[in-house]
């Protein structure tokens, strides 16, 4: 589960879905800030691994839902581009993006979102 701004995306159906698209390349720079990440998971995340990208219509732009260690690694490493899968709305709605009305534990405790990786 990746957990946003109120929204949970289930990311183990977003990756089977995730399979009937092709995998394209972002530029780090434009994906977006960072959220807080563990620093140690991040140093061993392997980056050719695609991102998982959703596009909510009331956002206007895709949000990652997988992949901010790559993220972070690669703004660390000075790697300027990342593969990148984009669902369409149809699956980011089946994976199901859900409102989130409380924080699961691990975030109550550490004050972060909930990472996927």
């Amino acid at each position: 589960m990746f957990v946003l701004l109120g929204w949970a995306w289930d990311v183990a159906l977003a990756a089977r879905a995730a399979t009937r698209y092709p995998v394209t390349h972002a530029r780090v720079s434009e994906i977006g800030a960072l959220i807080r990440v563990d620093q140690d998971h991040a140093e061993t995340v392997d980056l050719s691994h695609p991102l998982l990208a959703v596009p909510p219509s009331e956002v206007g732009t895709p949000i990652v839902i997988d992949g901010w260690h790559r993220l972070h690694k690669a703004r660390q490493t000075g790697v300027t581009e990342l593969p990148v899968v984009f669902l369409n709305a149809d699956d980011e709605r089946a994976c199901p993006r859900v409102r989130w009305r409380g924080r699961p534990r691990a975030a109550q405790r550490s004050g972060d979102m909930v990472l996927s990786e």
